[in-house]
């Protein structure tokens, strides 16, 4: 089965031993949404390993979401929406693709996630970040980001080795579901592709890369924005938070590092959208991009990446020492250590 109860059971431990007695709400719920996943899984059969799955990935903070939602509005192309990724198959996938959303839906999710949009908007009918399944499942090192935590007591969570082959079956089903061919988009496999490869053969793979000193503050300013709209604005993130999250960017920069089938600067999707969608198109044997297409695309554009200010300095980082710590990459890519550069 899918979700992992000996996950839930040592990620409930951890919680109730940070956070006490509140964590046991969320653990309830968790668990009832593991059932509902498991259920919903052992009523579908499996389906075939789809073909033409396009899936990006890239540091977090690196216009990911943006690419991927424009790769999704073709018309022959979707996305995972993020109450697939909840509960990936089974009949509430079924009636969500086929059944209108009631008005009263939108508003609630305006109310609970509004705050979050000038970082990241999220809404159940979107498409989202792939990772989101396993999280779900926790079956992710992102569970462990769920909350902060004392310096005597780091994550330690890493990939669940089912993860991909679980990924690839709800990718697979997700197709049988829609007749649509299926773009996803999880930066968590940037230094993991080897593992995607395997599962899903014939998967073709795209990464965005964004200069370190933007992304990785980014990364961190919009956890560190969850965690308050979590646990409230006086919740902080700590050195040795900064620490943590800073290793697993540098271990995603330096891993990934092309490892995908194509690369791409985030500062050529920035300025030529379209042209990047194309060259993906071209580059993967993909349908053409129609006029249809184009109008989709535009009106994807105009969301655009979020808008939010962040700096290494405001959490203590140093720029000559992430330079250092990334040279590979900033060699690669021609990154500048000056401040102006990072932009």
């Amino acid at each position: 089965m899918p979700f992992s109860w000996t996950n839930w059971q040592a990620h409930t431990r951890r919680q109730l031993r940070i956070r006490g007695l509140p964590a046991l709400g969320e653990a309830l719920w968790r668990g009832a949404l593991g059932a509902a996943i498991d259920l919903g899984w052992a009523l579908e059969q499996d389906a075939p390993l789809p073909e033409k799955v396009v899936v990006v990935v890239g540091h977090q903070r690196s216009g990911t979401t943006w690419l991927h939602r424009m790769l999704a509005s073709h018309p022959a192309a979707c996305g995972m929406p993020l109450h697939n990724l909840l509960v990936p198959s089974g009949p509430i996938p079924w009636l969500a693709h086929r059944c209108p959303r009631p008005r009263w839906l939108d508003a609630l999710q305006d109310r609970l996630f509004g705050g979050l949009d000038p970082i990241h908007r999220v809404r159940l009918h979107e498409a989202e970040e792939d990772e989101l399944l396993l999280w779900a499942q926790l079956r992710s090192p992102a569970n462990q980001l769920d909350a902060p935590w004392p310096a005597v007591d780091p994550p330690a969570h890493d990939w669940d080795d089912t993860a991909a082959a679980h990924y690839a079956q709800a990718l697979a089903r997700r197709v049988r579901r829609t007749g649509q061919r299926v773009v996803g988009k999880n930066p968590h496999l940037t230094h993991r592709t080897h593992a995607l490869r395997e599962a899903l053969p014939g998967v073709r793979i795209v990464q965005l890369v964004r200069h370190p000193a933007r992304a990785i503050p980014s990364r961190l300013s919009l956890i560190r924005a969850i965690w308050r709209h979590r646990f409230g604005p006086h919740v902080q993130m700590e050195p040795h938070h900064v620490e943590h999250i800073v290793a697993l960017s540098t271990r995603c920069y330096l891993e990934g590092q092309d490892s995908a089938d194509l690369s791409i600067a985030y500062t050529d999707l920035m300025d030529h959208p379209l042209d990047v969608v194309r060259r993906i198109h071209t580059a993967f044997g993909l349908e053409d991009v129609t006029p249809e297409h184009e109008d989709a695309l535009r009106a994807a554009q105009r969301t655009g990446p979020s808008r939010h200010a962040y700096s290494l300095e405001e959490f203590g980082l140093d720029r000559d020492a992430l330079a250092e710590a990334l040279a590979p990459v900033y060699s690669r890519w021609g990154f500048d250590v000056s401040p102006s550069a990072a932009m």
